[in-house]
């Protein structure tokens, strides 16, 4: 701070940054549903949360029911709706669609007098085959009222009630015999010899309607709206609500529009802003009149379709371009790869994840963005060897993975599990994806994301009411040794259903072949470099320098008497901030730790020792 002048100047300093706690059991899913916006994440944090935007799970479609076993657990994920391209939005007509005749209205009659002297009046207008007719009415007898020329153009045009005056004999009428857009009535001559008006100037038009509807479609396609109400109940004389009623006539929104253009709530814009889920197609030349003491009017949506029976590998895969639904967005699970937009720590498809194509693309996701891990369900009704080799590349049949899955950002788990089924009765089989993100949500929950995710203590799964196989300790080995990563589900006897291993899928042996270091490395790469932004062109010097010390320092003291590191060192000096590097514009720094394990293999040794033995002698 520059002064020019004496005087007092104050000023704060804020050294007192420090690494901000993040959320580590998020988890993001692409699937199909019945309702809600497609290729849009939407982030949902409750069970009730879900069905909301996205309707009850659909049977064979797995990433419904993952959400809610999440959701039983955790309480912050991300859905991603797909469709396959045959979806369609559900819609009706409300209102009165029978044709109406052209009517034209002659403004009151002011001045009668001289009547008598009116002498012809020019008329085109359709008749009841839809004929345009043209006529002049001669009037022959004098006429000095207006029934008088009333009678005459009955006479003329033999339309009998056709054409009736209204009023008090000071109003014309001229109504078609023809219904629908294609009636008119048009004035084309009014001959006058004396003061006489008819109200009418040349050229008036009418023209008829082939009724006043307005058209409702859902804003979201899908089956979740078909057979839902419609309906329409006056306000007053100028609004009226618009309700949608569920099937059994429960109200899930109402909104007061009005069929007017010119009121602000006009209907069309009033739907686009604040309805949930319908959209208004209305002509304001149909005059749609629903008035105070009328009665409601009702449609009934249908046509709706889910657009989830032909789900391919490229609808989960996404592309970054689709015209109708995301305006050129990302899709598919590529709504999910900018780091920078949407923050989650578990990616999951539960569907279709055992496949080449997803499960290598979950895979580069993850390892792309680098906050992130993968849950890699394997198909259903593998046996142990059959799993091994799935996830080995070396299964044969299907779209099965064609080599070894290899990554410490994914993990694997085996068998699928029975549960209860409360949406559609009986019971249903489920991919494990959706039940180990329940359970990682539940470890962070009882413990910390270092803590494995697994074992009596934070790996019992109380939901689930069966599972396909339960490996014994031979097949455990199998599983789980000789550079083979599948983490086996087993039901132990007393114990019950519990997650019996923690491996990634990295084969080559390190601390991050296991879960919870790879998840505490997720963790602690995110927050500190969330925390480290704001020293992005700061100087480049040792005040900075000791800045970024200072504030990682006490983070990873705590990560260590929190049980997740053994021991620590952060540097950021002269020996990582090289002269090269802050020509570079680059100011490195460095974080080594020793994450703690987990402790997997438990070994007891029993040691016989003689009776007269020291046994301080043979303690290790």
């Amino acid at each position: 701070m520059i002064m020019l002048s004496p005087g007092v100047e104050t000023r704060e300093l804020d050294y007192s940054m420090y690494i901000r706690q993040i959320s580590t059991a998020v988890l993001a899913l692409v699937g199909g549903a019945t309702k809600g916006e497609v290729n849009k994440p939407i982030l949902i944090t409750s069970p009730e949360d879900y069905v909301r935007n996205f309707g009850e799970p659909v049977r064979d479609v797995y990433a419904g029911y993952a959400a809610l076993r999440f959701l039983s657990e955790g309480n912050r994920m991300w859905f991603t709706r797909i469709v396959d391209g045959n979806e369609a939005k559900a819609e009706t007509d409300v209102g009165d669609d029978t044709p109406k005749p052209a009517v034209l209205v002659g403004d009151p009659v002011e001045n009668i007098g001289d009547i008598e002297d009116m002498d012809s009046i020019g008329i085109d207008y359709t008749d009841g085959e839809n004929t345009t007719q043209s006529i002049t009415v001669e009037f022959v007898e004098t006429v000095s009222t207006i029934t008088d020329i009333i009678t005459a153009i009955n006479d003329e045009v033999a339309i009998g009630e056709d054409i009736a005056s209204e009023g008090d004999n000071d109003n014309i009428v001229l109504t078609s015999q023809g219904d629908g857009a294609d009636a008119a009535v048009t004035i084309t001559a009014v001959s006058l010899s004396g003061t006489a008006d008819l109200g009418f100037e040349v050229n008036d038009e009418a023209t008829g309607s082939d009724g006043a509807v307005i058209t409702f479609e859902t804003k979201d396609p899908g089956s979740w709206f078909n057979n839902m109400d419609v309906v329409l109940h006056p306000f007053d004389d100028d609004e009226f609500y618009v309700i949608l009623l569920t099937e059994e006539g429960l109200e899930v929104e109402r909104t007061l529009v009005s069929a007017d253009p010119t009121f602000d709530n006009y209907i069309e814009d009033e739907l686009d802003d604040s309805s949930d889920y319908l959209t208004a197609i209305y002509d304001p030349d149909d005059s749609f009149q629903l008035g105070a003491d009328d009665d409601d009017l009702e449609g009934t949506l249908t046509g709706g379709e889910d657009g989830i029976d032909e789900l391919t590998y490229t609808d989960y895969e996404g592309t970054v371009t689709i015209p109708e639904y995301s305006g050129g967005a990302a899709t598919g699970l590529q709504v999910y790869r900018n780091v920078e937009e949407i923050e989650f720590n578990i990616l999951a498809a539960p569907d279709v994840s055992y496949s080449d194509v997803i499960s290598s693309e979950l895979i580069d996701i993850c390892e792309t963005r680098g906050d992130c891990m993968a849950l890699i369900d394997p198909p259903m009704e593998l046996g142990v060897q059959d799993v091994v080799e799935w996830h080995n590349g070396d299964l044969e049949g299907g779209d099965y993975p064609s080599q070894a899955l290899s990554s410490s950002y994914a993990a694997t788990y085996w068998p699928w599990l029975k549960y209860s089924d409360p949406f559609h009765g009986g019971s249903i089989w489920l991919p494990p994806s959706g039940e180990i993100s329940a359970t990682y949500a539940r470890n962070d929950r009882m413990a910390y994301p270092w803590f494995a995710p697994a074992g009596h203590q934070r790996g019992s799964l109380n939901k689930p009411i069966d599972l396909e196989h339960s490996a014994n300790s031979g097949a455990r080995d199998y599983l789980y040794g000789d550079g083979d990563a599948v983490n086996p589900i087993v039901n132990f006897t007393r114990e019950g259903i519990t997650v019996w291993g923690q491996r990634t899928l990295q084969r080559r042996p390190s601390a991050l072949d296991r879960v919870n270091v790879r998840r505490l490395l997720l963790m602690m790469r995110k927050a500190i470099a969330a925390s480290t932004k704001y020293l992005v062109f700061e100087p480049n010097d040792e005040f900075t320098w000791n800045e970024w010390e200072g504030m990682v320092e006490p983070y990873l003291e705590g990560l260590k008497n929190s049980r997740a590191l053994y021991d620590y060192m952060v540097q950021m000096d002269e020996n990582t901030v090289t002269p090269q590097a802050i020509d570079q514009g680059r100011m490195p720094g460095q974080i080594i730790i020793k994450p703690t394990k987990a402790a997997e293999f438990i070994t007891i040794d029993f040691v016989l020792v003689r009776t007269g033995a020291e046994i301080e002698e043979y303690l290790a």
